[in-house]
């Protein structure tokens, strides 16, 4: 059994018999149970980020995690030199080196081509942050969630301490850290700064939880002109990425990272809308409802 984890996505890899099978972190706790737990719980404490950048004319090519000290080379790239592009493969990383390399992308009028992975992180700021965007085919631009996350809510909230996305329990240690005033005061910050960026940029912080709420898929990409509902610009892609057969295509090839394409409706912005507009109430079991009664919403996923 192997499993490999990049801050907020996991990948659970079970290998038996020369086949390798992928499955999500709600489905290997449902197998394993407790034992399950605490080894996902050890794979992310020894997981280290590592990355490399490399010069290629006026574009920075870059590998591997987001992390602050890849903030801080790339500021030191774009301070001595044009640089025109950024080339990227990135499985994401730190939110906050995120949120700065997107300040600078912004900043220099950077453009982006994602030739493999974009996730988390990098599709939160790096990809949304860009002038222009070109998704290579068969590479993926992927989110699923950002720091205003509903189960990141609930526990601030309603106190919920384990994840109503995949069912994945905070420890005591944990949750002891996060109730302390300085990692309190340390979200809020993070948040307001995460908040300032996306004004900024003129994109809605919704295309990062649109596929975790109302519903929940994951691991989640939209179509380019589902894209244009949320702000973000100038994406060159394949005509059919985000559709249902890109996605198909793109498991088969690669399931390390079970991808879901999702159609963006109008029930999501009414969700959202109506979510702002009358606030959340904590039901019993700590997880969050709207203040009012909604009905019949359809999330679109395919």
């Amino acid at each position: 059994m192997t499993i490999t984890s990049f801050y907020a996505a996991l990948i659970i890899s079970i290998s038996s018999t020369n086949q390798t099978t992928h499955i999500s972190v709600a489905e290997f706790i449902e197998r394993y149970g407790q034992e399950g737990i605490e080894l996902l719980r050890n794979a992310e404490q020894e997981y280290i980020p590592s990355y490399s950048i490399n010069i290629e004319g006026d574009s920075l090519r870059i590998e591997g995690d987001l992390t602050h000290s890849m903030y801080e080379e790339i500021a030191r790239y774009l301070s001595e030199q044009a640089v025109k592009r950024i080339i990227i493969s990135s499985p994401g990383g730190d939110i906050d080196a995120g949120i700065n390399i997107g300040f600078l992308i912004h900043q220099y009028k950077i453009d982006i081509e994602i030739v493999d992975t974009c996730n988390s992180s990098c599709a939160n700021y790096l990809f949304t942050a860009a002038a222009n965007k070109t998704i290579h085919d068969g590479a993926t631009v992927i989110w699923h969630g950002n720091s205003q996350q509903k189960d990141f809510r609930e526990f601030d909230l309603c106190g919920r301490t384990v994840s109503s996305f995949d069912g994945f329990p905070m420890d005591d240690d944990e949750v002891a850290e996060l109730n302390t005033p300085a990692l309190i005061q340390e979200w809020e910050a993070r948040r307001k700064r995460e908040q300032d960026f996306y004004q900024l940029i003129g994109v809605s912080d919704y295309i990062a939880r649109v596929g975790q709420e109302p519903e929940y898929y994951g691991n989640f990409t939209i179509s380019v002109k589902d894209m244009l509902q949320f702000g973000v610009t100038n994406v060159h892609a394949a005509k059919n990425y985000g559709e249902v057969e890109y996605c198909d295509n793109v498991n088969k090839a690669n399931s390390g990272v079970p991808l879901s394409c999702i159609t963006v409706t109008p029930e999501h912005f009414k969700y959202e809308q109506h979510r702002k507009q009358f606030g959340e109430v904590c039901a019993d079991d700590g997880t969050l409802m709207i203040n009012k009664g909604l009905n019949d919403l359809s999330s679109g996923g395919r």
